[in-house]
């Protein structure tokens, strides 16, 4: 069991690892923005563990539970959950809840699919409801079906998601290992674009990796896939999850 936060955080890293989101504790120092020597001291208890570098940590992984990493509370990764004080409005409500200060993060309609098929989005009719989620920064929110994500994000629960701006020419820019809501063109000429929950990892074979990432599932029964870069039209990184019925 770790005692001090230089094990915690040498667990961590090691965890990151292990799901291939790096390959190497230098590749972490260089996400963070420090250097390898300076996260060795850390490690190895010769500096001590700052609330300001676990930041820079957590805004870089959101995997991490900063609580765990700087004082050993609760549990290692704290992955969005459901948020007690979450508040969905519908047009009529939208203008009076705005007034008294709300931020509010529109819903679509068309569902993100957590299976291996994909959801086709034919088109976007603008929002169907609203959402008030404290202290989360999203674009919008949308609607899950299938189970391929579960447990982590079921059917039928919500995704407040964030765009991420990414560059297809550089296939090795994003944070892999994390789940992405994805949208993808199948063939250039179609009217219809597809939608995916999963979690992006780095193509093992070094040149198929300049073309495709891997799509993974958290639901086992479900197998990787390979998606073109080519294709992806957009990515959106999870902020929330609202789950319902508990």
């Amino acid at each position: 069991m770790e005692t001090n936060a230089g094990q915690r955080l040498r667990r961590y890293i090691s965890y990151l690892v292990m799901e291939r989101m790096i390959e190497t504790d230098s590749e972490f120092a260089e996400r963070i923005g420090v250097q390898p020597s300076y996260l060795s001291e850390i490690i190895r208890g010769k500096r001590s563990l700052t609330d300001k570098f676990s930041s820079r940590i957590k805004s870089e992984f959101s995997s991490l539970n900063e609580e765990w990493l700087l004082g050993g509370k609760g549990e290692m990764l704290n992955f969005p959950h459901k948020e007690n004080t979450t508040l969905r409005v519908f047009e009529d409500d939208k203008t009076s809840l705005s007034a008294i200060g709300s931020d509010l993060i529109p819903e679509i309609e068309d569902p993100f699919r957590a299976g291996n098929d994909g959801n086709p989005i034919f088109h976007d009719d603008g929002a169907i409801s609203y959402w008030a989620l404290p202290k989360i920064d999203a674009d919008m929110v949308i609607p899950v079906e299938g189970d391929s994500m579960s447990p982590l994000y079921p059917a039928g629960s919500r995704l407040a998601v964030k765009r991420l701006q990414f560059d297809p020419t550089e296939p090795y820019s994003i944070p892999f290992g994390e789940v992405f809501a994805i949208t993808v063109k199948p063939l250039p000429d179609d009217d219809y674009i597809v939608g995916y929950i999963k979690r992006l990892k780095k193509h093992t074979d070094i040149e198929r990796s300049k073309k495709y990432w891997i799509a993974h599932s958290e639901n086992p029964k479900y197998e990787d896939f390979e998606i073109p870069i080519s294709s992806i039209i957009a990515l959106w990184r999870i902020k929330a999850c609202i789950t319902f019925g508990s």
